[in-house]
């Protein structure tokens, strides 16, 4: 349906409570990150940069595709969401190697797919979570 094109990385260092609790339980200078993606419009069928993210999106931007505000797995046009951003920092990461075609399209399409059916699924049964939970004592079923 579209032709999609995987860019860069954004990093943001968002401010606030959840935000810095992020950080601190990361380690990290920042508090989420986007992934730019060049994408047709809507309407018009042009060449848009837009940025993938996951959200609770608690400012209720409209999402570019699905046209309303929206949870979880997101695509915002990129400079409605650098503009709408009241945090810190945001960081331009390039990638270090470049990404075959192949990977990226394959990428991307999950990305559309996740952001289609309406988010994320976590398996709670699953190898990695099990671990997490096993490891770390988290209890992830409430």
């Amino acid at each position: 349906m579209f032709l999609f094109l995987f860019l860069k990385f954004l990093f943001f260092s968002g401010v606030g409570m959840l935000a810095s609790l992020t950080k601190l339980l990361s380690n990290s200078d920042f508090s989420h990150l986007g992934i730019v993606l060049l994408l047709p419009n809507l309407y018009t069928g042009r060449p848009e940069l837009y940025i993938a993210e996951v959200t609770s999106n608690l400012d209720n931007m409209i999402d570019a595709f699905a046209e309303r505000p929206k949870r979880a797995v997101c695509i915002f046009r990129l400079f409605e969401r650098l503009h709408q951003f009241h945090g810190g920092n945001i960081v331009h990461v390039p990638l270090k190697n470049e990404v075959r075609m192949e990977s990226a399209e394959r990428m991307v399409a999950w990305i559309w797919q996740v952001h289609t059916r309406g988010g994320l699924q976590l398996d709670l049964q699953g190898g990695q979570v099990q671990f997490i939970k096993k490891e770390l004592g988290f209890r992830l079923d409430r």
